[in-house]
């Protein structure tokens, strides 16, 4: 009776072995499948009032959608895996991503938009040693430099929305003033820098070869003198009084175009002077014009 009891013991074990799944393993011990992150092509974009940009979706679970709000500064849609956003105002936006996912992933793209970057002025004429102070605007502040140009030429630093320029030798300088979007903006500045003239020995020079000693403007009942310690005070600031040009100054501080006297040398107001004479050499021409644009100092 006890072997027959064991025998069946036995062959009962041996049937439960037989009838059980072979390699058997708890089921909740099998790990999910692995979802892919959610991503956007760009994580930062950087557009102009009225510009769109067509991006990338990938990842995640599809279809995808959007979870941040509509806002003024941006307009955006998801089309399959295309995500397109339409810059229609000034400022940050962030457009939020989402998948069809349990739980649902997200991805953030965040949008600048600003005006284009500017500075008050593209060329700027200085003579040694002036100084000048332009205003930038526009683009994605703080602003910066991607080169402050010629150092032997120019001095530039930033400080907010002003960009001051110092000018320490002669020649040309380009400075490129970038903002802080990505990728970053640009706006060149090209510096002129002239040596500064002077009247003493480089104009008065010329006006008493060509108008004192010719006999034209040399005092004692001419129509005005241009003789040494004369001829400044007869010309920068006076208005002429007679001829074709009566009415507008003889030098006029910074503007050739409204000086009598280089209109006169030119000859596009009256005859051209020296009258009878063969005309200005052109260096000779081109210092009182630089004298007078800047600003035909007494010195």
């Amino acid at each position: 009776m006890r072997a027959t009891t064991l025998l069946c013991l036995l062959i009962s074990s041996v049937l439960f072995i037989a009838t059980a799944p072979f390699g058997c393993k708890d089921a909740g011990s099998d790990p999910s499948p692995i979802q892919p992150e959610l991503m956007v092509s760009e994580s930062v974009v950087s557009l102009a009032p009225g510009d769109s940009v067509v991006l990338t979706i990938s990842g995640g679970t599809p279809p995808y959608s959007l979870s941040s709000p509509a806002d003024t500064v941006t307009r955006a849609s998801v089309s399959d895996s295309t995500l397109t956003i339409v810059a229609i105002g000034i400022g940050i936006s962030e457009i939020v991503v989402q998948d069809n996912g349990s739980p649902r992933l997200q991805d953030k793209v965040t949008v600048n938009v600003s005006s284009g970057l500017m500075v008050s002025q593209s060329l700027v004429t200085l003579v040694s040693g002036d100084s000048v102070s332009l205003t930038i605007s526009g683009g994605m502040p703080f602003y910066t430099f991607s080169s402050q140009g010629n150092p032997a030429v120019t001095q530039a630093s930033i400080t907010g929305s002003e960009l001051k320029i110092v000018a320490i030798g002669v020649g040309t300088s380009q400075i490129v003033v970038q903002d802080s979007a990505s990728p970053p903006s640009q706006f060149t500045v090209t510096v002129n820098v002239a040596a500064l003239v002077m009247f003493s020995t480089q104009v008065q020079p010329i006006f008493t070869n060509r108008c004192v000693n010719q006999g034209c403007h040399p005092g004692n009942g001419a129509p005005f003198s241009l003789r040494v310690g004369e001829s400044y005070g007869q010309l920068v600031s006076v208005t002429a009084t007679n001829g074709p040009c009566a009415g507008i100054p003889r030098v006029k501080p910074f503007s050739t175009d409204s000086s009598a006297l280089y209109r006169r040398i030119l000859g596009t107001c009256g005859l051209r002077m020296p009258l009878n004479l063969p005309p200005l050499p052109s260096d000779e021409r081109d210092v009182i014009e630089d004298w007078i644009d800047q600003g035909a100092q007494n010195n």
